[in-house]
């Protein structure tokens, strides 16, 4: 009986391991991804810029390729240029990323605003491993206000500092998600085999 009750409790630890690691590993997959790089060619005021692609990571932007596009920060909302405020918000962006070189992750359910510029959130990177979320970080030193958009971005959700992916041949997302089915079925193959083998093993003594 001490047996049947250990072996079902390994069981059922295994099964909400199983569960708690996918629920991690799905919600850290899906905080942002990267659809596109280049280089801010030119900045126009606190929320918005230009920007010249020069790679591509989602086949779905492919037609950005070599384009220079305008860019709106989103969820952000920066005062405007005939204000004191606005010139300070314009000034800081434009020290933090003229002339260097931002991955954007796209909104993909709008792609653009009713002006025709591209929605996104920006990131710059810090070093090989490490980029900065331009939007956060405009909030956060107050050169923007909070704004609720209808786009697929939450800013509750977002981090001052991402981590970059190892590779960026394909959205982050989609990298993720690959990963997050690799070590859910690896983890499954596990406790299936667990369970096998204490079936084999009560089966076992039960002979004996």
């Amino acid at each position: 009986m001490i047996e049947v009750r250990i072996r079902s409790f390994t069981v059922i630890t295994l099964t909400l391991i199983l569960i708690i690691i996918s629920i991690c590993l799905y919600c850290y997959g899906y905080e942002y991804e990267f659809d596109v790089y280049g280089i801010v060619t030119r900045v126009v005021d606190g929320d918005t810029f230009y920007l010249k692609v020069h790679e591509i990571y989602s086949s779905k932007y492919a037609f950005l390729k070599d384009q220079s596009i305008k860019v709106r920060l989103a969820d952000i909302n920066a005062p405007e240029l005939n204000t004191q405020e606005g010139i300070k918000a314009k000034k800081a962006l434009t020290q933090l990323i003229h002339g260097k070189y931002l991955y954007l992750d796209i909104d993909d359910i709008y792609i653009y605003d009713k002006y025709g510029r591209i929605i996104a959130v920006a990131y710059l990177p810090l070093n090989k491993t490490h980029a900065l979320n331009i939007n956060k970080w405009l909030l956060m030193n107050k050169y923007a206000a909070p704004r609720n958009y209808p786009n697929e971005f939450n800013p509750n959700s977002w981090s001052l500092y991402i981590e970059i992916p190892i590779t960026t041949t394909s959205t982050t997302k989609k990298n993720t998600n690959q990963e997050i089915i690799t070590i859910t079925a690896l983890i499954s193959i596990l406790l299936i085999l667990t369970i096998i083998h204490l079936r084999r093993r009560n089966k076992y003594k039960g002979t004996l």
